[in-house]
């Protein structure tokens, strides 16, 4: 095998390698965006899902007082169950309050928008609701989570990446 195929094959390993860093996925930061209750408050917060190990974190969302009393459930007042792609619920730290997000999709790496599943009425717990024990239940009226699209490389990691394939391709061009 020549010298100048097997910096051929270096060269071409070191771009495979490079944009198969730029494709793995990370996890992705979602806001709640238009969340309102039945009662006439909002919710409002943010959380982060990892589609790949179903992983939620980082989470902090606020709600207005109204039908309950306000409250921020977050990683100090309060913990994460029942996570899916499509599902979650944040429990306060003595399960008596807890706050269920039922979505009318999956989340993924990908972000977009997602609304929320909105009860139909009545009084079965379904779809999306907050409760203090269950005696007290505040529904969700309206709302969707957002999130940017997943992992894009910045530009100046990416200029690094071309700046070192070129410096490698003159330096061969430079020895043949």
């Amino acid at each position: 095998m020549s010298l100048h195929r097997i910096k051929s094959s270096v060269l071409f390993a070191i771009c495979a390698s490079a944009l198969s860093l730029a494709a793995q996925a990370a996890p992705v930061a979602w806001t709640l965006d238009g969340v309102t209750f039945d009662d006439g408050t909002s919710a409002t917060g943010s959380f982060t899902y990892d589609s790949a190990t179903n992983a939620f974190s980082n989470w902090s969302v606020s709600v207005q007082s109204g039908t309950l009393a306000a409250f921020t459930y977050d990683g100090a007042s309060s913990s994460s169950a029942f996570v899916s792609d499509d599902h979650f619920v944040l429990v306060e730290s003595s399960s008596l309050r807890y706050m269920t997000v039922d979505l009318l999709a999956g989340m993924s790496d990908a972000g977009g928008t997602i609304g929320l599943r909105i009860p139909a009425g009545g009084t079965a717990l379904d779809g999306s609701y907050e409760c203090s024990n269950c005696g007290n239940v505040r529904y969700f009226a309206t709302g969707s989570i957002r999130a940017d699209s997943g992992h894009v490389p910045e530009p100046a990691s990416l200029g690094l990446v071309l700046t070192a394939l070129a410096g490698i391709t003159l330096a061969s061009r430079r020895r043949a």
